[in-house]
């Protein structure tokens, strides 16, 4: 793979990942409820996403192994912590609204997730 594959790779995979949260965001939207949480949601999210595609793309040099090869896949601690790291527009959008509960719940799983990624990491 050379550099192009990998920036296309990190490209595509930000697309989908904005595809996703623009459905979440329908789905939001389209049932019965607070209309703005959805919208709020979206407009949290996609600036989130694309800042994160952009922060990959410019440091592409961390997607390499020492050898010089492009990283194959994500271990399983790296993973946790970007789906920690992709949560915050969802904590953000329900603090917003006032939904101290459902906040609080995301940011209890964000807490687990980031024992869970240390305990894995070691």
């Amino acid at each position: 793979m050379d550099r192009r594959s990998v920036l296309r790779s990190v490209r595509r995979y930000t697309f989908a990942l904005v595809m996703v949260q623009v459905g979440i965001a329908a789905l939001m939207v389209w049932r019965p409820g607070p209309l703005r949480f959805g919208l709020l949601y979206l407009a949290a999210a996609l600036p989130w996403t694309l800042l994160v595609g952009l922060v990959m793309e410019r440091n592409i040099h961390l997607l390499y192994t020492e050898e010089g090869r492009p990283l194959s896949r994500l271990n399983l601690a790296t993973r946790v912590t970007l789906i920690r790291v992709l949560s915050i527009p969802l904590l953000s959008a329900l603090i917003l609204i006032g939904e101290t509960m459902m906040a609080g719940i995301v940011f209890l799983g964000a807490a687990v997730t980031d024992w869970l990624d240390g305990f894995l990491a070691r």
